[in-house]
């Protein structure tokens, strides 16, 4: 909590068979704070019930470049983040890797020991 105006995290994934592969799409990224929010009221953003906190961050891919975080601290000690990846209007045959794009993903506390 104390790093969330600066480096509030970092994003790994284990995707080495999408679009960056074989490398995963992010590596150890670090979630950057974007310091020009913390004077707007955009980083006062709230939207639904259950989060404690919610932050923007700027997080950089292996392959697909800076893609915006936004990232939600859940009062059940869940994390969400969904991340926006710009892009040009894309060509009707672009491929995945050429058009713009969004994902979500839901990230559990779990109980036990983690393995390396």
């Amino acid at each position: 909590m104390d790093a969330l105006d600066t480096l509030p995290g970092e994003i790994s994934t284990d995707d080495t068979g999408g679009l960056c592969a074989p490398r995963a799409l992010f590596e150890g990224a670090p979630l950057r704070a974007i310091e020009q929010l913390q004077h707007d009221q955009l980083h006062f953003l709230e939207f639904g019930d259950g989060r404690d906190q919610n932050f923007l961050a700027w997080a950089d891919s292996t392959c697909q470049g800076t893609m915006l975080a936004v990232v939600s601290l859940m009062r059940s000690d869940d994390v969400e983040v969904r991340l926006l990846k710009p892009a040009p209007s894309p060509a009707a045959t672009a491929t995945a890797a050429e058009r713009p794009g969004f994902a979500l993903f839901r990230l559990s506390k779990q109980q036990g020991a983690c393995g390396f």
